[in-house]
């Protein structure tokens, strides 16, 4: 253009046109955000060139994010000690109230932080006002495989949890009321925190520590020292402000790894805290208590050491102490205890880590040993069909004996039959099974006032609770008027000279009872002393009948107990009283002194009791010495009868029996009247009389009568005694022999 300016400004030729980022002219090509020439700008989802995203708040590679209410939140300003990075796992603990170290509520200005260890895992500025419903939660983060996750938290792990007070600058310990193990996207409830220094405050306590304002990890320890003989010098009685005892008795004996202790040595007991981690507690338990470390670890004795342990009372649940003996164990033990009203007492023989377990009281659970259990329930489902209560051991059962009815199951069809439709929890059951198995229920809370209305004669029951009562506590309603016997799983007891002996002792839930009862009454158990004792962990270890720990006695369903008030001098303390009946041992029991009851097995119509003892058989007994020798015992013993009991005397000579011999009654059991029939092989003058079980003379058939020799027989009727069993015994000056005979109307 003549005179013109030539090309404008900003353009590249004179039509206008620009110059391309890629230095062409008209090339139409411009740089985008990210200074890329024809480039297509932030990909889609993203913030800016990098590859950041928006937080929830909208800020390009922000701090904000979804709490578990769905707000978006972000930390401005958090304390030092509370950063940490975003994970893609995460749990959630709601916290309902948390408190400063003087008692007040955190404010809007404090914080709450959470640790694994030293490392914080997540915080929340505690401003209930921005919380729904005024409860904040503290995301805790989860290792999910990142760098930058390395050391937060894992399944099963705990959080620690600190409290930041703003107002003061300050950070503290916290203490929540209730510990949870971290899971992802777990949510967790806890009722308070409070903060402040923790330590020992028990100015009793060889840590105490002024500074501290919540009490734990308090220690109390005693220095032990010993005789020449190894033995203690004097008691050591150790307590502590929180119910926890321990007294070991002057002259015990101690050892260490098999290694008799003698110098010196301090023993202490604290609450255990260490960031080792140990077996957790089982699944079916609830902790009552704190765990406590009685220390050295390993320590053991020589006498039991008592020990007690103060725990969280609720009457809904059932208690019992377990414990390891030292924090790398593997499997928790149960110890023998007594817990009532808040306190567990123990015997222990050896220091470890101890505790207080609970589970509901309407948990029941029977560990069931291969073959015959003897058992009842005190709680029962809604449905209490034998198909659903017996469901999860069905590979496993055979059937149910009851009192006067019984249940088989049909592997093939899956099917129950017979008269035993439905279970309850008045009576008791013989389960008969495969191999050991568990029964476990939830039902409604146990009758602690449970009544059964007893019928003359036998009658097999229930206990009707958990835990247990010495039999004299669980009788004393009764006060010995009514109950003739008892009988359990191999174990008896009977009413003798006044009191009861033999080896059941004691009354326990998930147990069933034979009561032989006087008369028709109502009978209630009275629970006044009653103990949570060992029970869950104790019963699971047992996979076989108690009697096969002696020979191969298989338990049966009929039983009858000979009560040995007189033994040859040489049968001494530890030796086994055996039976023995068509060659088989049907019977064993350690020998403890006078009325030691052997439990003598009957043949059941079941292939394993065959040759066990049948109505009207004797069986031989034997005593195995400590030193492997078998020797024969000799008396008049009694015919076996199922369900039953008598009381003999045993000597190492055979009684001779030559005069006379009782052949048999006819019928037995009778009804009204039964004929008894004996031999005698040489002329004498006799008596024929009949007892009771208590030795009281009921009636006298023949009194001082010479008779010929000979077979004889006498007719006995029977107008106003009770249903039970009668000993009719024959006798002259110098010698006699009796047999047993039952009575039913």
């Amino acid at each position: 253009e003549c005179g013109g300016d030539g090309i404008d400004e900003g353009f590249c030729d004179c039509e206008g046109n620009v110059l391309g980022c890629d230095g062409e002219c008209n090339s139409g090509l411009v740089e985008d955000e990210c200074g890329e020439c024809g480039g297509d700008g932030i990909d889609e989802g993203f913030c800016d060139c990098e590859g950041n995203v928006a937080d929830c708040f909208g800020d390009c590679n922000g701090l904000g994010f979804l709490d578990s209410n769905d707000n978006c939140v972000y930390y401005v300003g958090s304390p030092d000690e509370f950063e940490f990075e975003q994970s893609t796992l995460q749990g959630f603990y709601f916290i309902y109230d948390a408190f400063k170290p003087n008692g007040e509520p955190l404010g809007s200005d404090d914080w709450i932080g959470a640790f694994n260890e030293d490392v914080c895992v997540g915080a929340r500025k505690w401003d209930t006002s921005v919380c729904g419903g005024g409860v904040c939660d503290v995301p805790v983060q989860g290792f999910d495989g990142e760098l930058y996750s390395q050391g937060y938290m894992e399944p099963g792990s705990i959080p620690i949890f600190k409290v930041y007070i703003g107002s003061e600058n300050k950070y503290y310990d916290a203490v929540p009321s209730s510990n949870y193990s971290w899971e992802n996207f777990g949510f967790f409830y806890i009722d308070t925190i409070i903060s402040g220094v923790i330590g020992c405050t028990d100015q009793t306590a060889s840590n105490f520590d002024a500074e501290a304002t919540i009490n734990l990890n308090c220690e109390y320890s005693e220095t032990v020292e010993f005789n020449d003989d190894g033995s203690t010098t004097e008691e050591i009685v150790i307590e502590s402000s929180d119910g926890v005892e321990v007294s070991i008795a002057s002259g015990t004996e101690m050892t260490i790894n098999g290694e008799p202790v003698s110098d010196e040595i301090e023993v202490t007991v604290s609450n255990y805290e260490s960031e080792e981690s140990i077996e957790e507690v089982p699944e079916e338990f609830d902790t009552a208590s704190d765990l406590v470390a009685f220390e050295p670890f390993g320590l053991e004795f020589s006498t039991p050491v008592e020990i007690s342990l103060d725990y969280s009372l609720d009457r809904n649940y059932y208690y019992e102490v377990i414990y390891l003996s030292n924090p790398d164990d593997e499997v928790w033990e149960t110890v023998s205890s007594s817990c009532i009203n808040g306190e567990c007492m123990a015997d222990i023989y050896t220091f470890g880590l101890y505790t207080v377990v609970a589970y509901e009281s309407n948990l029941q659970i029977n560990q069931l040993h291969k073959e015959n259990n003897l058992i009842s329930f005190y709680t029962l489902p809604e449905d209490n069909s034998v198909s659903s209560i017996l469901s999860n051991v069905s590979e496993n059962v055979i059937g149910v004996v009851g009192q006067n009815s019984s249940a088989y199951f049909y592997q093939e069809t899956d099917e129950w039959t017979g008269s035993i439709t439905s279970m309850n929890t008045y009576e008791g059951y013989w389960i008969r099974m495969i191999d050991s198995d568990l029964i476990m229920h939830l039902g409604p809370q146990p009758d602690y006032e449970k009544e059964y209305n007893l019928q003359q004669g036998l009658n097999l029951i229930s206990f009707p609770v958990p835990g247990s009562v010495d039999i004299l506590s669980g009788l004393e309603n009764d006060s010995d008027k009514n109950i003739e016997f008892i009988i359990g799983e191999s174990e008896a007891s009977i009413l003798y000279e006044g009191g009861w002996v033999g080896s059941l002792d004691r009354f326990s839930g998930g147990k069933g009872y034979w009561f032989y009862s006087k008369n028709l009454f109502d009978f209630n158990y009275n629970l006044d002393e009653l103990s949570s004792s060992n029970s869950f962990l104790s019963r699971a270890k047992e996979e076989i009948s108690p009697l096969n720990q002696f020979f191969d006695i298989h338990q049966s369903t009929l039983q009858m107990f000979y009560f040995i008030n007189e033994t040859p001098d040489f049968v001494e303390q530890g030796d086994l009283l055996v039976a023995i009946n068509n060659n088989e041992y049907v019977g064993a029991r350690l020998y403890n002194g006078k009325m030691t009851d052997i439990p003598v097995m009957g043949y059941d119509g079941t292939q394993l009791t065959q040759g066990f003892c049948e109505m009207g058989d004797v069986p031989i007994f034997k005593v195995l010495k400590q030193s492997g020798e078998l020797i024969d015992l000799y008396g008049s013993v009694s015919p076996w009868y199922p369900n039953s009991y008598s009381i003999e005397s045993l000597k190492d000579e055979i009684i001779t029996l030559s005069e006379y011999n009782i052949i048999s009654s006819f019928p037995n059991p009778f009804n009204s009247s039964t004929t008894i029939s004996y031999n005698l092989n040489n002329s004498s003058y006799i008596n024929l009389s009949m007892y009771n079980l208590q030795g009281k003379l009921v009636e006298t058939l023949i009194e001082n009568e010479f008779m010929s020799n000979g077979r004889h027989s006498i007719n006995w009727k029977v107008e106003s005694l009770p249903s039970g069993i009668y000993i009719a015994k024959l006798s002259n000056n110098d010698l006699s022999i009796s047999t047993k005979v039952m009575l039913i109307k």
